[in-house]
């Protein structure tokens, strides 16, 4: 299968989280040529949406971690 799209998709209350996602999804453009796709889930309006990724992409999932348990937002 070839990949046609990068999706980042993260949850960052700090931002931290973006910056690793970012970085990441950056990084592995540079290898693969691909398009990137930002899905920021920090903010409430975001997380009500529905999303179907095609099945030739590349999803990047980033979630901040609290007291070694991930946040029930994603």
């Amino acid at each position: 299968m070839k990949l046609k799209a990068l999706y980042g998709v993260y949850y960052s209350a700090c931002g931290n989280t973006r910056k690793v996602i970012e970085t990441a999804a950056e990084t592995l453009q540079q290898y693969l040529h691909l398009p990137i796709t930002y899905i920021d889930f920090t903010l409430p309006a975001m997380r009500k949406e529905t999303y179907v990724f095609p099945k030739d992409a590349l999803v990047l999932f980033g979630s901040s971690v609290y007291a070694g348990r991930l946040p029930n937002k994603m």
